[in-house]
């Protein structure tokens, strides 16, 4: 064993012992670790007989590791010998504690130090940042030269370089999100999966291309000598047992093959590799006119590996578009790849540019394989009971005979799926498992097509049961499917694709983060990124987060899948984000749209986000849009589904660009905490609104005045409409159905509002109107057409009159109708009050026809009513 290695060892083993472990003696799997994150190293770990668990059997992969247990490793790996009885020299180590001459060892070699107040706080939790400096130290690194890694590593931080130096050598990685959080402690786990990292980077573990040895060319020519080449020797040095394949600069051109797809025709990765290309090393593909072709392959059977560095690049400006792969092929050469990763788990692609494809920069997508197609003859009528036996069903159908679980794949993947159904009344499914000899094991019920379901251990056959009612023209297939598993795309240019940047076509906990996406496009879609299985692979767990996408058709659209996280994005193309109602459940937070805006079908929340010139379109259900700003953008509402939508915290600001800034459509709507800022061309609001709608604290401030503000029908409660200024006409109710203002404020300089529909039903109680000026045309609220106006407990109030002619309220308009359009109105405990005398109200111009209104106990101050002779004045 090398001296690293011993080292290493050593460090594993004295941490172990720090935790009351038993080292060196095999044992049984731990008895808590079993679904775990890191249940694969700590076994690997295990079966290289560096560890056993405690006398309970278990690893405890979740408690944290103190600075004292770190530093005591630390001075054994560096080989000093701790002097026995030797004071630590911090306030908080006393002489008898039990790591204190190896805090004071490793004091001694500046491999620790303490805290301002002199304290060195033994049995606080080692953080991240600390494990990596530990690293840093023992392996020599060489941190400073390597890049920075981390949204939340600044380069300021006093741990900066050993963080970004153990990640270059794969040492310590992110969270889903890319983050590393540096102040987090480190749990066993953890370290247990840093050390078993840095075993496998170990001395002799890094093996440089050797090109004449393997007869690869890297400048440019001889591709099929080339790629051949590769693929020998990443085979070869992953059966020696390296885990970094290091690439230098250079062009490799990639064969074109002799089909579409060729696999002699691509890089074919390994499992536990990293491939590192030098930043100057081009993976090129030879020109072709294959439809589908990959410049990278990771494949079903792939797992545990990076790609880092370099530039893998299309054949898009050379490659010739006029054959197709197949006589039946639509012809549109969208399916050139450069990173193709199929089934592959636990893949990291890092630092690499994708470009110039025909089709898509990276694809993460699932495997399958296709058992045998099921046809209507092999059904029969009938269920299966909670037991496991047959039972009548004029429902549902099931298979004759069970489908035997056989197949070699069922060897190493233990899943099985069943999809494109015929003759099938809806998606969801049941299947029972049974052992070799019959028996019944379990069941997994309300299932879905397309769904992956596990194989439970022992289990030798499978009876699906269908909803149907009849056999006849019955089809569905069953296969054996994957997808591809804890995928991370991150720091990497992928531009100048026909297609997609990166497209994921079936996946779980697949991460695209930080990551410059543009000038995507040629043949549809066109998007920076797109999650779209099409019912052919699930796609769950999406993560995608501080990317930059701009100058693609589209930047980001989530087609299908379930729970994706959109965050901290700019989204700068034509189309910003668009999600389907067969993505379940979406949170979009934090992004910046510049110029493009959200489309929304899917489920989710829609928060913090800022959104310039741009539409946001909320189109579905269960959506909730809060905490973010519009500018120069229209919020447009069309629910799927009565208060499918819900919008709270949101600020509109509008500088003349926009025709509408709110438009409600016939659903009803919750709004809370909304304000509409500045002026549009048109009506700010617009759309007829839904009876019912609830509009609480809506402020509505400089809005349109010259073509009018049209209210959509709702609840009124707490709202504030001012304008700045001069009325042409202002707020107006023009359209059907039932408008209920409740402590509302509106304040303009000389018309109010006015309500000009029929089918109007109008109650205001508990509400100001603040008059700033003169009354405006006719007078400052005109009430032309109404079905009913109930005006109760409000205060109007006109302090700047010049001129009294015109009263604050009228009834009709400039000319007497000949059939009154005002058919029910009530004032009741009012205040009117005035700077000087005019009329408050005005009904004389209703209409001949027009019926009694009701005027009870209303407050007059400077004020007096114009009524005419049929209505009722109770003081």
């Amino acid at each position: 064993m090398s001296t690293l290695n011993k080292k290493i060892s050593c460090f594993l083993a004295v941490i172990l012992l720090m935790q009351g472990l038993l080292v060196g003696t095999v044992q049984a799997a731990f008895n808590d670790i079993r679904g775990h994150w890191a249940e694969e190293e700590i076994v690997r770990l295990q079966d290289r007989q560096l560890i056993s668990g405690y006398e309970d059997g278990s690893f405890r992969p979740d408690r944290s590791v103190t600075r004292a247990e770190l530093a005591t490793v630390t001075v054994r790996v560096s080989g000093v010998e701790a002097e026995e009885d030797l004071e630590a020299g911090f306030t908080d180590v006393a002489a008898n504690h039990w790591a204190a001459s190896s805090i004071s060892a490793a004091k001694r070699l500046n491999i620790v130090s303490g805290y301002p107040d002199g304290s060195f706080r033994p049995n606080a939790f080692i953080t991240r940042a600390e494990a990596a400096v530990l690293f840093d130290r023992v392996f020599r690194l060489e941190a400073a030269q390597a890049p920075a890694s981390f949204a939340d590593v600044q380069k300021s931080h006093w741990a900066a370089d050993s963080i970004a130096g153990a990640f270059a050598k794969g040492i310590v990685r992110g969270d889903e999100s890319g983050l590393f959080r540096p102040e987090q402690s480190l749990s066993r786990a953890e370290f247990a999966s840093m050390l078993l990292r840095a075993l496998d980077n170990a001395e002799g573990k890094v093996y440089d291309l050797e090109l004449q040895r393997w007869g690869i060319y890297n400048d440019g020519t001889h591709p099929v000598e080339t790629t051949q080449g590769l693929n020998k020797a990443l085979a070869w040095a992953g059966e020696q047992g390296y885990k970094t394949f290091k690439v230098p600069a250079g062009t490799y051109l990639i064969a074109k093959g002799a089909k579409p797809s060729d696999p002699e025709a691509r890089i074919n990765m390994v499992s536990e590799m990293t491939l590192l290309l030098d930043d100057k090393a081009v993976m090129k593909k030879e020109a072709n006119g294959f439809e589908a072709y990959q410049v990278l392959y990771l494949g079903a059977d792939v797992h545990d590996v990076d790609i880092r560095g370099g530039t893998y690049q299309g054949d898009r400006n050379q490659h010739n578009y006029s054959q197709k792969d197949t006589p039946s092929s639509a012809g549109t050469h969208e399916a050139g790849v450069g990173i193709m990763v199929e089934g592959a788990a636990r893949a990291v692609i890092d630092q690499v540019r994708a470009v110039d494809f025909t089709g898509d920069g990276v694809v993460v997508k699932g495997s399958g394989v296709g058992l045998v197609g099921l046809s209507g003859r092999l059904f029969e009528r009938g269920a299966i009971d909670a037991e496991g036996k047959p039972v009548n069903s004029t429902s549902k159908i099931r298979i004759k005979e069970p489908l035997l679980l056989d197949h070699p794949i069922f060897e190493t993947r233990r899943l099985i799926t069943f999809w494109q159904p015929q003759g099938i009344e809806g998606k969801i499914f049941d299947v029972y498992f049974y052992d070799r000899d019959g028996k019944f094991l379990s069941s997994a019920r309300d299932q879905t097509i397309g769904g992956l379901i596990p194989i439970p251990s022992g289990a030798e056959s499978v009876i699906p049961v269908f909803p149907a009612k009849s056999t006849e023209g019955v089809f569905v297939s069953f296969w054996s499917n994957e997808v591809a598993r804890n995928v991370t795309i991150q720091n990497s240019e992928i531009a100048f694709n026909r297609r997609q940047g990166i497209s994921v076509t079936g996946g779980d906990n697949v991460v695209i983060h930080n990551n410059r996406l543009h000038d995507i496009g040629g043949t549809a879609p066109g998007y920076g990124i797109d999650s779209e299985g099409m019912g052919f692979f699930p796609i769950s767990n999406l993560t995608i987060t501080n990317n930059r996408l701009y100058n693609n058709r589209g930047d980001i659209v989530l087609a299908d899948g379930r729970n994706g996280r959109i965050e901290g994005n700019r989204l700068e193309s034509r189309i910003g984000f668009f999600g389907w109602e067969a993505f379940e459940d979406v949170v979009l937070a934090r992004n910046h749209f510049q110029g493009n805006g959200i489309g929304m079908r899917s489920n989710g929340v829609i928060k913090d986000n800022t959104i310039v010139n741009g539409e946001v379109a909320l189109l579905g259900k269960d959506i909730l849009f809060a905490d973010s700003e519009i500018i120069d953008g229209l919020l447009r509402i069309e629910s799927s589904a009565p208060f499918g939508v819900e919008v709270s915290g949101v600020t509109l600001t509008n500088n003349n660009v926009r025709s509408n800034a709110l438009y409600l459509g016939t659903q009803p709507t919750r709004l809370t905490d909304v304000t509409v800022v500045g002026k549009t061309r048109l009506s700010t609001i617009a759309g007829p609104g839904a009876s019912g709608s609830e509009y609480e604290n809506l402020k509505v401030t400089d809005y349109n005045v010259s073509n009018g503000t049209t209210l959509p029908q709702g609840l009124y409660n707490g709202c504030n409409f001012t304008s700045a200024s001069q009325e042409t006409n202002g707020l107006l109710i023009n359209v059907p159905g039932t408008f209920r203002f409740t402590d509302c404020v509106f304040q303009a300089n000389n018309k109010l509002i006015g309500l000009n529909h029929a089918q109007a039903d109008v109650t205001v109680q508990d509400s100001e109107f603040i008059l700033k000026g003169d009354v405006g045309y006719l007078a400052a609220v005109t009430v032309s057409k109404a079905k009913k106006l109930h005006w109760v407990n409000n205060t109007l109030r006109a302090e700047r009159l010049t001129d009294g002619s015109k009263p604050l309220i009228k009834f009709g308009g400039f000319t007497t109708p000949e059939k009154t359009e005002i058919y029910e109105a009530t004032f009741e405990r009012n205040v009117f009050s005035a700077n000087r005398s005019v009329h408050a109200v005005d009904t004389l111009n209703a209409g001949k026809d027009a019926p009694p209104y009701m005027f009870k106990s209303n407050k007059l101050v400077n004020t007096t009513l114009r009524v005419k002779r049929t209505d009722v004045v109770k003081e």
